[in-house]
């Protein structure tokens, strides 16, 4: 049976259930933590990174998508700290992506695109690491461009959890 518990993100004083995550209280509440691979109707999978929080008394920032709330708990989702590490991870991302972003379909409803945008990164301004892959053309309903991914792992878990349909490599 769960219980509240009073939790503070940035200063704002929260009292959700202890079987949220903090991504989950945040939302409730409609303080935005930035993501790329969490999705609300989704099991976290924690692959990004992006959504990284400090939690006052803890060395290590955590990932607000699975780490559940605490009483007492005190979280920082906008720091300094936090922006830098999340324009590192955003760089790493787009350094090993087909940066093609006024052509592409996704264009200004791009998650990634949007990040980028937030904390200041200049896609043209990185080393570009990509080993180009064919795309795949074999579904008459799905193309799939690797070069695009970001390895957030939401597609695989759609497919094999949602849809379960499941990959052959």
């Amino acid at each position: 049976m769960a219980k509240n518990v009073n939790v503070w993100i940035d200063g704002h004083h929260l009292e959700v259930p202890d079987t949220m995550t903090i991504i989950e209280a945040a939302d409730k509440h409609g303080i935005y933590i930035p993501r790329l691979c969490y999705h609300p109707d989704l099991p976290p999978t924690a692959n990004c990174g992006v959504c990284v929080v400090e939690i006052e008394g803890n060395p290590t920032p955590k990932r607000a998508c699975c780490t559940p709330v605490a009483e007492g708990m005190k979280l920082h989702s906008n720091s300094n700290k936090l922006r830098s590490y999340r324009k590192t991870l955003i760089e790493m991302i787009l350094s090993n992506h087909e940066v093609v972003c006024p052509t592409c379909t996704a264009n200004n409803k791009c998650e990634l695109q949007t990040l980028a945008n937030n904390l200041g990164v200049d896609p043209d301004a990185l080393p570009n690491i990509l080993e180009k892959k064919d795309v795949d053309l074999s579904s008459p309903s799905i193309i799939r461009d690797p070069n695009k991914c970001i390895a957030c792992g939401r597609c695989i878990t759609v497919c094999n959890e949602v849809q379960t349909v499941l990959r052959s490599h």
